[in-house]
Protein backbone atom coordinates (compact mmCIF):
# COMPACT_ATOMS: atom_id res chain seq x y z
CA UNK A 1 0.00 0.00 0.00
CA UNK A 2 1.65 3.35 -1.15
CA UNK A 3 1.55 6.38 1.60
CA UNK A 4 -0.59 9.38 0.25
CA UNK A 5 0.49 13.01 0.08
CA UNK A 6 -1.51 15.19 2.56
CA UNK A 7 -2.08 19.12 2.37
CA UNK A 8 -0.10 21.85 4.16
CA UNK A 9 -3.82 22.13 6.63
CA UNK A 10 -3.65 17.98 6.95
CA UNK A 11 -0.27 18.60 8.29
CA UNK A 12 -1.24 21.21 10.72
CA UNK A 13 -3.89 19.48 11.56
CA UNK A 14 -1.84 16.40 12.57
CA UNK A 15 0.31 18.47 14.51
CA UNK A 16 -2.42 19.78 16.46
CA UNK A 17 -3.82 17.26 17.36
CA UNK A 18 -0.56 15.11 18.14
CA UNK A 19 0.11 18.34 20.35
CA UNK A 20 -2.69 17.07 22.54
CA UNK A 21 -1.59 13.46 22.86
CA UNK A 22 1.74 14.55 23.65
CA UNK A 23 0.82 16.63 26.30
CA UNK A 24 0.62 14.23 29.06
CA UNK A 25 -3.03 12.80 28.09
CA UNK A 26 -3.99 15.78 30.06
CA UNK A 27 -7.24 15.04 29.79
CA UNK A 28 -8.96 11.74 28.17
CA UNK A 29 -11.65 13.74 26.20
CA UNK A 30 -9.08 15.62 24.36
CA UNK A 31 -7.17 12.79 23.70
CA UNK A 32 -9.76 10.87 22.87
CA UNK A 33 -11.12 13.32 19.63
CA UNK A 34 -7.76 14.12 19.02
CA UNK A 35 -7.48 10.42 18.14
CA UNK A 36 -10.77 10.46 16.57
CA UNK A 37 -9.98 13.05 14.19
CA UNK A 38 -6.78 11.56 13.49
CA UNK A 39 -8.61 8.44 12.50
CA UNK A 40 -11.30 9.71 10.41
CA UNK A 41 -9.89 11.97 8.63
CA UNK A 42 -6.88 9.46 7.51
CA UNK A 43 -4.27 12.27 9.19
CA UNK A 44 -1.98 9.37 9.36
CA UNK A 45 -1.60 8.28 6.00
CA UNK A 46 1.41 9.76 4.60
CA UNK A 47 4.07 8.73 6.99
CA UNK A 48 2.07 5.44 7.74
CA UNK A 49 0.31 2.69 5.83
CA UNK A 50 -2.46 1.93 8.29
CA UNK A 51 -3.84 3.42 11.49
CA UNK A 52 -2.54 0.59 13.67
CA UNK A 53 1.10 0.69 12.02
CA UNK A 54 0.48 4.81 13.00
CA UNK A 55 -0.72 4.01 16.44
CA UNK A 56 1.66 1.37 17.68
CA UNK A 57 4.90 3.00 16.20
CA UNK A 58 3.98 7.13 16.90
CA UNK A 59 2.22 6.57 20.30
CA UNK A 60 3.40 2.55 21.61
CA UNK A 61 -0.27 0.97 22.08
CA UNK A 62 -2.91 -0.65 20.01
CA UNK A 63 -5.81 0.15 18.37
CA UNK A 64 -8.31 -1.89 20.95
CA UNK A 65 -6.89 0.86 23.23
CA UNK A 66 -7.30 4.00 21.12
CA UNK A 67 -10.83 2.61 20.31
CA UNK A 68 -11.68 3.45 24.33
CA UNK A 69 -10.07 6.52 24.52
CA UNK A 70 -12.36 7.76 21.61
CA UNK A 71 -15.85 5.76 22.46
CA UNK A 72 -14.90 7.36 26.18
CA UNK A 73 -14.25 11.05 25.11
CA UNK A 74 -18.24 10.56 22.79
CA UNK A 75 -19.56 9.12 26.44
CA UNK A 76 -17.71 11.86 28.72
CA UNK A 77 -18.56 15.00 26.39
CA UNK A 78 -22.55 13.85 26.30
CA UNK A 79 -22.18 13.28 29.62
CA UNK A 80 -20.33 16.05 31.24
CA UNK A 81 -21.06 14.08 34.85
CA UNK A 82 -18.37 11.50 33.95
CA UNK A 83 -14.93 12.67 34.93
CA UNK A 84 -12.27 9.91 34.04
CA UNK A 85 -11.11 7.02 31.49
CA UNK A 86 -12.34 4.45 33.48
CA UNK A 87 -15.82 6.21 34.19
CA UNK A 88 -15.83 6.19 30.52
CA UNK A 89 -14.75 2.91 29.93
CA UNK A 90 -17.01 1.40 32.02
CA UNK A 91 -20.18 2.96 30.94
CA UNK A 92 -19.11 2.43 26.65
CA UNK A 93 -20.27 -1.14 27.51
CA UNK A 94 -23.18 -0.25 28.15
CA UNK A 95 -25.88 0.21 25.14
CA UNK A 96 -26.43 4.00 24.10
CA UNK A 97 -29.62 4.53 25.01
CA UNK A 98 -29.54 2.74 28.56
CA UNK A 99 -26.18 4.77 29.71
CA UNK A 100 -28.27 7.67 31.40
CA UNK A 101 -30.11 5.44 33.33
CA UNK A 102 -26.81 3.47 34.62
CA UNK A 103 -25.08 6.54 35.33
CA UNK A 104 -28.32 7.85 37.22
CA UNK A 105 -28.57 4.48 39.45
CA UNK A 106 -24.53 4.52 39.66
CA UNK A 107 -24.32 8.22 41.09
CA UNK A 108 -27.40 7.59 43.54
CA UNK A 109 -25.93 4.04 44.58
CA UNK A 110 -22.12 6.86 45.62
CA UNK A 111 -24.20 9.52 47.00
CA UNK A 112 -26.05 7.30 49.66
CA UNK A 113 -22.20 5.68 50.76
CA UNK A 114 -21.56 9.43 50.98
CA UNK A 115 -18.56 9.35 48.36
CA UNK A 116 -17.54 9.85 45.08
CA UNK A 117 -18.50 8.12 41.62
CA UNK A 118 -16.07 5.34 40.82
CA UNK A 119 -16.11 2.97 37.70
CA UNK A 120 -16.90 0.24 40.11
CA UNK A 121 -19.99 2.00 40.37
CA UNK A 122 -20.74 2.66 36.83
CA UNK A 123 -20.26 -1.46 36.30
CA UNK A 124 -22.41 -2.60 39.05
CA UNK A 125 -25.27 -0.43 38.21
CA UNK A 126 -24.79 -1.40 34.93
CA UNK A 127 -25.36 -5.50 35.89
CA UNK A 128 -28.52 -4.70 37.72
CA UNK A 129 -31.75 -5.47 36.26
CA UNK A 130 -34.32 -3.28 34.31
CA UNK A 131 -37.37 -2.55 35.72
CA UNK A 132 -38.39 -5.00 32.59
CA UNK A 133 -36.43 -7.66 33.90
CA UNK A 134 -37.11 -6.95 37.04
CA UNK A 135 -40.86 -7.29 37.18
CA UNK A 136 -42.74 -10.68 38.83
CA UNK A 137 -42.73 -13.47 37.01
CA UNK A 138 -46.37 -14.68 36.28
CA UNK A 139 -47.30 -17.93 37.82
CA UNK A 140 -46.72 -19.97 35.37
CA UNK A 141 -43.17 -18.99 35.30
CA UNK A 142 -42.67 -19.29 38.63
CA UNK A 143 -39.95 -21.94 39.52
CA UNK A 144 -39.01 -23.13 43.56
CA UNK A 145 -36.09 -23.13 45.14
CA UNK A 146 -35.17 -26.59 44.37
CA UNK A 147 -35.21 -26.04 41.24
CA UNK A 148 -33.32 -22.74 40.99
CA UNK A 149 -30.79 -24.50 43.22
CA UNK A 150 -30.50 -27.44 40.27
CA UNK A 151 -30.09 -24.75 37.80
CA UNK A 152 -27.19 -23.20 39.34
CA UNK A 153 -25.68 -25.83 39.68
CA UNK A 154 -26.29 -27.73 36.31
CA UNK A 155 -24.68 -24.20 34.98
CA UNK A 156 -21.34 -24.30 37.07
CA UNK A 157 -21.03 -28.23 36.17
CA UNK A 158 -21.36 -27.24 32.28
CA UNK A 159 -18.69 -24.58 32.14
CA UNK A 160 -16.56 -26.91 34.11
CA UNK A 161 -17.36 -30.11 31.63
CA UNK A 162 -17.23 -26.93 28.86
CA UNK A 163 -13.53 -25.55 30.17
CA UNK A 164 -12.44 -29.41 30.01
CA UNK A 165 -13.68 -30.72 26.72
CA UNK A 166 -12.15 -27.72 25.09
CA UNK A 167 -8.63 -28.51 26.36
CA UNK A 168 -9.02 -32.53 25.22
CA UNK A 169 -10.13 -31.04 21.23
CA UNK A 170 -7.36 -28.46 21.32
CA UNK A 171 -4.60 -30.95 22.12
CA UNK A 172 -6.02 -33.61 19.77
CA UNK A 173 -4.90 -34.54 16.39
CA UNK A 174 -8.27 -34.30 14.84
CA UNK A 175 -8.47 -30.71 16.81
CA UNK A 176 -5.58 -28.80 15.47
CA UNK A 177 -8.07 -25.81 13.69
CA UNK A 178 -9.17 -25.62 17.77
CA UNK A 179 -5.47 -24.96 19.09
CA UNK A 180 -4.83 -21.75 17.39
CA UNK A 181 -7.89 -20.44 18.99
CA UNK A 182 -7.66 -22.08 22.45
CA UNK A 183 -6.15 -18.98 24.38
CA UNK A 184 -9.62 -17.47 23.26
CA UNK A 185 -11.90 -19.80 23.95
CA UNK A 186 -11.03 -20.12 27.48
CA UNK A 187 -11.48 -16.31 27.87
CA UNK A 188 -14.70 -16.84 26.41
CA UNK A 189 -15.45 -19.28 28.85
CA UNK A 190 -14.23 -17.45 31.67
CA UNK A 191 -16.36 -14.69 30.98
CA UNK A 192 -19.50 -16.56 30.99
CA UNK A 193 -18.54 -18.09 34.47
CA UNK A 194 -17.31 -14.48 35.88
CA UNK A 195 -21.05 -13.45 34.59
CA UNK A 196 -22.78 -16.07 36.17
CA UNK A 197 -20.85 -15.87 38.89
CA UNK A 198 -21.66 -12.13 39.35
CA UNK A 199 -25.14 -12.85 39.24
CA UNK A 200 -25.59 -15.58 41.23
CA UNK A 201 -28.10 -15.36 44.56
CA UNK A 202 -25.84 -14.40 47.14
CA UNK A 203 -27.73 -13.24 50.47
CA UNK A 204 -30.74 -11.33 51.49
CA UNK A 205 -31.23 -7.72 50.82
CA UNK A 206 -30.40 -6.03 53.28
CA UNK A 207 -32.35 -2.81 52.30
CA UNK A 208 -35.65 -4.95 52.68
CA UNK A 209 -34.79 -7.67 55.41
CA UNK A 210 -34.74 -10.06 52.63
CA UNK A 211 -37.85 -8.58 50.80
CA UNK A 212 -40.00 -7.76 54.10
CA UNK A 213 -40.66 -4.53 52.64
CA UNK A 214 -41.97 -3.52 48.85
CA UNK A 215 -40.68 -1.16 46.64
CA UNK A 216 -36.50 -1.53 47.08
CA UNK A 217 -34.60 -0.03 44.63
CA UNK A 218 -31.56 -2.02 45.85
CA UNK A 219 -32.87 -5.81 44.85
CA UNK A 220 -36.03 -4.74 42.63
CA UNK A 221 -37.98 -6.31 45.33
CA UNK A 222 -36.55 -9.53 44.65
CA UNK A 223 -35.47 -9.68 48.46
CA UNK A 224 -31.86 -11.31 47.38
CA UNK A 225 -28.99 -9.78 45.83
CA UNK A 226 -25.52 -10.85 44.13
CA UNK A 227 -22.01 -11.28 46.23
CA UNK A 228 -20.92 -8.03 44.36
CA UNK A 229 -24.39 -5.84 44.81
CA UNK A 230 -24.91 -6.98 48.58
CA UNK A 231 -21.57 -5.65 49.57
CA UNK A 232 -22.62 -2.01 48.40
CA UNK A 233 -26.09 -2.36 49.93
CA UNK A 234 -24.80 -3.68 52.86
CA UNK A 235 -22.53 -0.49 53.23
CA UNK A 236 -25.11 1.99 52.15
CA UNK A 237 -27.17 0.37 54.96
CA UNK A 238 -24.16 0.70 57.18
CA UNK A 239 -23.77 4.41 56.55
CA UNK A 240 -27.67 5.03 57.15
CA UNK A 241 -27.67 3.20 60.02
CA UNK A 242 -24.36 5.15 61.61
CA UNK A 243 -25.99 8.93 60.49
CA UNK A 244 -29.29 8.20 61.86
Amino acid sequence: MSKEIMSKQEHKDLRANEKIIENGMRSFIDVGQALGEIRNRKLWRQGYETFKGYLKERWGFGPSYASRLISGSEVATRLPVVVNEGQARELSKVPYTDQEKVLIRASDNANSANRTLTADDIRIAAREPSVMTARELTEEGNWDEKELSTLWSLADTTIKDLKQLTRRLSLHPEGCWIQPHAETLESRIKDVERILGSAKPYAPCPMCCGGMMKGCDACRDRGWLPKERHTVAANVKKHEEAVN
